[in-house]
């Protein structure tokens, strides 16, 4: 009878396996214990299974703050990128390289995570490369993180991961249907002016960054406009 029990047990383990393995929101679900499901959830997880499948070569995921789009897509997604594909490589670029290398130690943490080894057992961390911002895995698999502004040259990647790429500073302004506001004072709701110059409803805001270097640039028309290396 025990030994029933024990072989019962080993088949739901590696039933669980296999299908965190397919099915990227059972995978979220096993190594994220805490995760709170929300219907977008599903449809992000839908839409990344066809990036790793190959089927979709290119998505942009556009959602407000809290989200959990850098959650999914920028942690949860690279790390089961690699378990997938160990052989493989990924690019993580963001804003500033402290933000890349942030998110590339979180993915590296993860992938030693005992929760992540039920899944992928056999993906491990190669033992002479273990930087936050430039990691490989045992089979030769590589992530590289870099900021907006590095260099990049010569350095392939399988998946290419962009995640808040160029911020403005929050005393710039902005257009709006009621005259000029900041970017500080934008509230959800308001209109501003888009490109085509049609008033555009703001449905939401993202998060604001400090400690970044900011530019002075004067366009064309000798407009001077205040922003990261981003822009």
């Amino acid at each position: 009878r025990a030994k029933l029990i024990a072989l019962i047990d080993e088949l739901r383990k590696r039933h669980e396996r296999d299908f965190a393995q397919e099915n990227f929101l059972a995978f979220v679900q096993k190594v994220w214990p805490g995760f709170i499901y929300g219907r977008h959830h599903a449809r992000m997880a839908q839409e990344f299974e066809k990036v790793v499948s190959g089927e979709n070569k290119r998505l942009i995921i556009n959602l407000g703050p809290r989200h959990t789009k850098s959650e999914f897509g920028s942690y949860l997604l690279p790390a089961w990128f690699l378990g997938k594909n160990p052989t493989k490589k990924i690019i993580q670029c963001s804003h500033t390289s402290e933000l890349a290398v942030g998110f590339g130690r979180k993915v590296r943490n993860l992938v030693s995570n005992p929760l992540y080894q039920e899944v992928f057992p056999d993906v491990e961390l190669q033992t002479d490369s273990k930087a936050a911002g430039r990691w490989n895995t045992n089979a030769g698999g590589d992530y590289f993180a870099i900021g907006v502004g590095g260099a990049v040259t010569g350095i392939g990647a399988d998946i290419l991961i962009i995640d808040d790429p160029h911020a403005f500073t929050l005393d710039t302004l902005v257009p709006t249907t009621r005259g000029f506001k900041t970017i500080a004072d934008i509230d959800i709701g308001d209109k501003v002016f888009g490109p085509d110059g049609k008033p555009t409803s703001v449905i939401a805001k993202s998060d604001v960054w400090e400690n970044r270097p900011v530019y002075e640039v004067t366009t064309d028309d000798n407009v001077n406009v205040e922003c990261d290396g981003g822009h």
